[in-house]
């Protein structure tokens, strides 16, 4: 048992950060989503989880590039997450911490 589950002030304050994140995560500027990390693309894959995916944008870069052959993505953000779409195998939109898979 980790030092905040018996500690409601502590859990509190985590919860306050979380939902200051969580605001400053939507007000990131375009161009976040839309870059792809080239970082990743330089590595051999076939399947990729892209968590964060934004637009889509290193999931496509992927593909096209023969490195992957599926990418899933996964975005908070249902206008980038909608985008991905348009790129992606496949795509989830939502709090990845309340999500359920089969």
């Amino acid at each position: 048992m980790g030092p905040f589950a018996t500690d409601p002030l502590s859990r509190d304050r985590l919860d306050r950060i979380a939902a200051q994140l969580s605001e400053a995560y939507e007000q990131k500027y375009e161009a976040y989503y839309q870059n792809p990390r080239e970082d990743l693309v330089l590595v051999l894959v076939l399947t990729v989880l892209d968590i964060g995916c934004g637009t889509g944008a290193t999931g496509k870069r992927l593909l096209e590039s023969g490195k992957a052959k599926w990418v899933t993505g996964i975005e908070l953000v249902p206008e980038q997450g909608e985008i991905a779409r348009s790129v992606l195998n496949e795509v989830y939109i939502g709090d990845i911490n309340e999500m359920t898979f089969d």
